[in-house]
């Protein structure tokens, strides 16, 4: 195989490179600020408070009256001093909300980014203005404090990820040339593909969590969490990080640059313009000469020149046999 297959051997895992770095790309700038969020829609979860009640439903003020109460009073003093609005979308470096129109969603305002950024209803929501902080449930805070904890990892998993795609990108350049390019891009593209699984994993344990929390907590109120397609587009990224990793270590062993050297050996032998031809044996007689060609070949032993006896053969011959 020479340049040409290597370059197409090659091809394959650079654009499952690409594909997995646009959508890591996706993932990571996706609701970064009011322009890309209103653009693309891609978020990783969303809670929709255009049916807020304050009052609870009465099944939950039965099965859990502490909650209630509290939650109660804080979504109370909250709605006489800050205007909900009707939905908030989560991306990874902040989160931003807007209105509901005829059943059309359009973006008011995002956060400012920020690496360390986790969605806190409480602080959102004003609850913390409302003077009684502590009054919040026990549930809600040690979701919160898990759900803070675990962002963190999850956004450096993400960055290490978009990184390395990069990375794996440029120097997959250079595998084009050599095994040692693909075995160093193989390196990379394994790292690459570990971190987006990573952050993948994460992202959907944190959210998915999250969503069972606020359901369990704020359905009651008429708060609606569903997840976004940020999650698909993340999942989506893996399977091309993870399949452009085999390609890699696949080209290492396979997908040679160099001609094959026996291929080439066996079209000059057939197209040579000449016979081998062994010496005759030692009983006599004059052996056939081989003809790669097919057909009679000349006999073997020294003709010589026109008018003169047969001469016997000179020199070193490669194909004598002896026979026992």
């Amino acid at each position: 195989m020479g340049k040409a297959g290597r370059f197409a051997c090659i091809a394959a895992p650079l654009l499952l490179s690409i594909a997995a770095l646009l959508c890591m790309i996706t993932v990571v700038l996706g609701g970064m600020n009011k322009n890309l969020a209103q653009r693309n829609r891609f978020y990783f979860f969303k809670a929709d408070t255009s049916g807020f009640n304050p009052t609870p439903e009465p099944s939950f003020t039965k099965n859990r009256e502490a909650d209630a109460k509290l939650l109660g009073e804080l979504f109370k003093s909250v709605n006489t001093t800050t205007k909900l609005r009707d939905f908030y979308t989560v991306s990874l470096w902040g989160y931003c909300n807007g209105t509901i129109t005829d059943g059309r969603h359009r973006i008011d305002d995002c956060s400012k980014a920020s690496g360390s950024f986790y969605f806190n209803p409480v602080q959102v929501w004003g609850l913390n203005n409302t003077g009684s902080t502590n009054n919040v449930p026990k549930t809600i805070q040690d979701a919160l404090n898990a759900y803070r904890v675990a962002s963190r990892w999850m956004f450096t998993a993400y960055i290490i990820a978009c990184i390395s795609l990069l990375v794996e990108l440029i120097v997959g350049g250079f595998a084009i040339f050599s095994r040692w390019g693909s075995f160093v891009t193989a390196l990379v593209a394994v790292v690459a593909a570990l971190f987006s699984l990573a952050a993948s994993a994460l992202a959907t344990g944190i959210y998915v969590t999250l969503k069972g929390s606020f359901d369990t907590i704020f359905k009651p109120y008429g708060i609606r969490a569903s997840l976004g397609s940020t999650l698909s587009v993340s999942w989506l990224a893996v399977a091309f990080a993870v399949v452009a990793a085999l390609f890699w270590v696949f080209s290492i062993c396979c997908c040679s640059g160099r001609n094959n050297s026996r291929t080439s050996k066996t079209k000059a032998e057939k197209n040579a313009p000449y016979n081998y031809e062994p010496v005759a044996g030692p009983l006599g007689g004059a052996r056939q000469a081989y003809n790669p060609h097919g057909g009679p070949g000349m006999p073997m032993h020294n003709m010589g020149p026109a008018g003169h006896p047969p001469q016997q053969p000179q020199g070193y011959e490669p194909y004598r046999h002896n026979i026992v």
